[in-house]
């Protein structure tokens, strides 16, 4: 399952580039820190920008094989998800 999940990634995103995927996770990562940290109406929406840089990190993650990074960034997107629930609600 590992072997399947790690080959759609690469044969997804390799193209795109780890460099550019790094890129958009740690841009993502501090514009929903930014947003977090205002604490304006439009604060929530960080949380959606914390979102996009695990799914990145998580690509980057499986395509260099850095499991505790995947392990990180999978905790991470769940405390994400939590976040946008409890904003939304």
């Amino acid at each position: 399952m590992a072997s399947l999940l790690e080959g759609w990634v690469r044969k997804a995103f390799e193209p795109v580039g780890a460099t550019r995927v790094s890129w958009i996770g740690s841009f993502a990562g501090v514009l929903g820190a930014l947003l977090l940290a205002l604490n304006m109406t439009w604060s929530g929406l960080g949380w959606f920008a914390f979102l996009a840089s695990n799914f990145a990190w998580i690509i980057y993650a499986v395509l260099h094989r850095v499991p505790s990074l995947l392990v990180m960034q999978l905790v991470f997107t769940s405390t994400s998800l939590i976040g946008i629930f409890r904003w939304s609600v």
